[in-house]
């Protein structure tokens, strides 16, 4: 028999095995059975297409009733849109005030996605770039013939990375008494030119080997990386899945897992319970290694097949402030592990060149989660940097023990040097995803 393709991750139980080149539908599968309960297996058979129309219109009258409370609920998550923009006048909420500006809520859907337990695993540091400017993400319940069908649409403000006001994806329920989908249907991105955050780009010299490489010239090539807007393709299943090899269906056969596992996280958790993602309350904890076995009890290890390495395109990023006047120029800054994980022990190294001598001074470290302050230390210039600093190349190193419990989302790392006298030695920002 031919292979086939799922998008199930329920193990059904298999069907009693046909020899091949037999139809399924000219099988007798009572032909061994005693006449009586041949005849009864008939009647029940009877009332089994009883039972599936039953649901069949169960299943049609919940996609209409679905239908319906989503639309009453549109005010609400247009309210929601308007709040997270900062377009609608909010209460004290006995809060007390302060001088900060309202400018709405930054960040608001990267922070709830990448704080998502599944979701915020597929955001690579340059997918948060772009999600920092999604602006609403709603869910469809469709009705009719395609009941049981969905679509999500993601809405975004203008910006530099792609011309779409809107990207969507559709989940069709071809048999609308299935619990998973038979097709995926996505749409296309017009990224801006360099801007694709689903491909990666390399370079390569090519050269004339008669030559033995002289002349020889180097060009850009690009090649997929993971980003969670690879959602947004459309699976490209073939007629005859044996067509494709076992390399090639395996590939297929794990995006349309992942397309549909993130759609029903999308669908189930995030759209519905946003607010709670990004305040991180809905996240699970992610803890270190305290767990004991004589606490807890023990745990049988189990042996899983490893998943397939994901390609990740961006993990930490950093860029210098104010570099003009500082001493030090930084050409590297590197992070290990990265990301960090709870109870981790984390490097910060990094390397530059000093213009100058500097003798003394202090470093300020300001760590941030969702644009909002969580930790802040000031240590001496002597503890980061081996003093005096001489003109020349330089390596430092922060470290810094990661708490047992790590909301996740984006952080940021500003480092701030300054000498005795007052004056810029290093400055430096970075970000990443954890």
């Amino acid at each position: 028999m031919g292979r086939t393709l799922t998008t199930s991750r329920a193990v059904l139980a298999p069907p009693p095995a046909v020899a091949a080149g037999d139809i399924a539908e000219d099988i007798d599968w009572t032909e061994d059975m005693p006449v009586p309960v041949k005849r009864r297996v008939a009647a029940l058979r009877e009332v089994q297409e009883d039972y599936d129309k039953l649901i069949k219109q169960f299943i049609k009258e919940r996609a209409e009733l679905q239908a319906k409370y989503e639309q009453q609920a549109a005010p609400m998550m247009d309210k929601r849109v308007r709040l997270v923009a900062g377009e609608e006048t909010v209460g004290a909420y006995d809060i007390a005030d302060s001088d900060e500006p309202d400018e709405g809520i930054p960040d608001f859907w990267l922070t709830a996605i990448t704080n998502h337990d599944l979701l915020g695993e597929y955001v690579t540091e340059r997918d948060a770039e772009v999600l920092s400017y999604l602006a609403d993400v709603r869910v469809a319940s469709l009705t009719g013939e395609e009941a049981g069908s969905f679509k999500l649409t993601f809405s975004f403000r203008d910006n530099p990375f792609f011309t779409n006001k809107v990207l969507e994806k559709t989940f069709y329920m071809e048999n609308p008494d299935e619990i998973v989908p038979d097709k995926f249907v996505g749409c296309s991105i017009d990224w801006a030119a360099g801007k694709d955050t689903t491909v990666s780009v390399v370079k390569k010299k090519v050269g004339d080997k008669k030559n033995k490489g002289k002349g020889a010239v180097t060009i850009n090539q690009t090649k997929p990386c993971d980003s969670f807007f690879n959602f947004f393709k459309t699976p490209v299943v073939p007629e005859n899945p044996d067509d494709l090899s076992e390399e090639e269906l395996e590939a297929l056969q794990q995006q349309m897992d992942e397309d549909y596992e993130i759609a029903t996280a999308l669908r189930e958790s995030l759209v519905p319970r946003a607010v709670e993602w990004f305040t991180g309350e809905a996240a699970p904890p992610l803890y270190g290694d305290e767990f004991d076995d004589g606490e807890y009890g023990e745990f049988e290890d189990e042996e899983e097949p490893e998943p397939a390495p994901r390609r990740r395109c961006n993990a930490l990023t950093w860029e210098s402030c104010n570099e003009s006047n500082a001493a030090i120029k930084l050409s590297k800054v590197e992070m290990t592990p990265d990301p960090p994980t709870a109870n981790s022990l984390v490097k910060i190294r990094i390397l530059g060149t000093s213009g100058a001598e500097v003798a003394d001074g202090d470093v300020s470290v300001k760590i941030s989660w969702a644009g909002m302050q969580v930790a802040q230390q000031t240590l001496s210039l002597c503890k980061f940097l081996s003093c005096p600093i001489k003109a020349g190349p330089i390596t430092a190193t922060y470290e810094n023990t990661m708490p047992s419990f790590v909301p996740r989302g984006k952080y940021g790392v500003d480092v701030v040097a300054r000498s005795g006298s007052g004056s810029d030695v290093l400055c430096m920002r970075a970000s990443f995803n954890v």
